[in-house]
């Protein structure tokens, strides 16, 4: 589900106008990221890296709102109660990827069962 937001009384609604309408861009960031402890956690519990870190950075998007933005069919504003993420798997056999979706769950083992399914 989401939310429409009123432009009218959004606070950045300056902003949104003028990048979406003079410079479409988007945004991507690299950075040092100490994730020994939750390195650490993974292993001792034996799971999976991957889905754990699909499932970290998902928490962390549904922490904000402004990274659960997107514009509907209409080009409104709206604002997602919840990103399921999409993430790629590779195949060894045929040297192929998928493209898979999983619904997120906040509980990591909730989310775990899910994505073995989807996988």
């Amino acid at each position: 589900m989401f939310k429409v937001i009123d432009l009218e009384k959004y606070k950045r609604k300056d902003h949104f106008e003028f990048y979406t309408q003079n410079i479409p861009c988007s945004f991507e960031i690299t950075v040092k990221l100490d994730i020994s402890s939750f390195y650490y956690f993974i292993k001792n519990n034996n799971y999976e890296f991957y889905p754990c870190f699909i499932h970290t950075i998902s928490k962390s998007i549904s922490a904000f709102d402004n990274f659960k933005f997107s514009l509907d069919q209409n080009k409104q504003l709206i604002c997602y109660d919840i990103i399921h993420p999409s993430y790629t798997i590779f195949h060894k056999d045929s040297k192929t990827f998928s493209v898979l979706w999983t619904f997120y769950k906040e509980n990591l083992n909730d989310f775990l069962s899910l994505y073995e399914e989807d996988k």
